[in-house]
């Protein structure tokens, strides 16, 4: 999973194969992962950015086959650790670059403990791609809802409601269109 430059299997197999073994009756596997996981936290900082990308896809994915069911209060000094801000390092210049650092790749200059933070605000972004944020909410302890992604706004018209009744119209029932008519009628309407 953390062969560098790339693995030969895909990340889900090894969630797969990890969330089998975990569901064997009389097996340890859950409790050595758990003991894995602890010291992969606290080695986040010397992971190639690949590899750190793989643990938080695999995690996340293992996260979601259990709903969301993790003691999360351990996590919860990862939420209060200070926030530190990652840019790209290109030499001593009087404007700094103003890209996150959060590039496959290149090495930032950061201590154990922001890793860590990283670590966990990158699974729970992952986590959240894979449910609803606000049913993950309901699982975390409050002072890890810092570290979730910020919602998302979609952009509605304010006559929204109508557009969407009169596409919904030329889409379905009795007086659908052919798709062509289709389109002409949504970039009309938009």
């Amino acid at each position: 999973m953390c062969a560098i430059p790339f693995t030969y299997t895909a990340n889900v197999y090894f969630a797969v194969v990890f969330i089998d073994l975990c569901k064997v009756a009389d097996s340890q596997v859950s409790m050595h992962l758990v003991d894995g996981l602890k010291y992969i936290m606290e080695v986040a900082d010397k992971f190639d950015p690949e590899e750190f990308d793989r643990l938080t896809e695999w995690f996340a994915h293992h996260l979601s086959n259990y709903r969301y069911n993790f003691n999360w209060h351990e996590w919860n000094s990862f939420a209060e650790q200070g926030t530190s801000v990652f840019f790209l390092a290109s030499g001593p210049s009087e404007n700094p670059p103003t890209r996150p650092l959060i590039t496959r790749g290149l090495r930032p200059p950061l201590d154990a403990p922001t890793f860590q933070k990283l670590f966990c605000r990158d699974v729970l972004a992952r986590c959240c791609k894979l449910t609803f944020v606000d049913s993950l909410k309901k699982e975390l302890p409050e002072p890890l809802h810092s570290l979730l992604p910020p919602p998302v706004q979609f952009a509605v018209p304010e006559d929204g409601a109508e557009i969407t009744e009169q596409l919904r119209s030329v889409i379905t029932g009795k007086d659908r269109l052919p798709p062509p008519e289709v389109v002409a009628k949504l970039s009309e309407l938009l």
